[in-house]
């Protein structure tokens, strides 16, 4: 799919998420950061926050929480 599709942010997010799980580290954050890039929304930057978090990165987390905390304002 991803080759008839490398520009669909949702199938991006969601090969980062399956990568998190299998704890391919390196793909997952790939992946997220590739959907962020196509299209940044809450839960992508939720994601790939959440993931750099789990690596230890909490500087690189951090402005990805807070665009997460940008689209969910402007959802209220």
């Amino acid at each position: 799919w991803l080759a008839a599709h490398p520009s669909d942010a949702g199938l991006l997010h969601a090969l980062g998420l399956l990568c998190r799980r299998r704890s391919l580290w390196g793909k997952a954050r790939n992946y997220l950061e590739a959907a962020v890039a196509i299209h940044p929304c809450a839960l992508t930057h939720l994601s790939l926050a959440e993931l750099l978090e789990s690596l230890g990165e909490s500087t690189a987390a951090l402005p990805h929480l807070r665009a997460a905390a940008g689209f969910a304002a402007r959802q209220d």
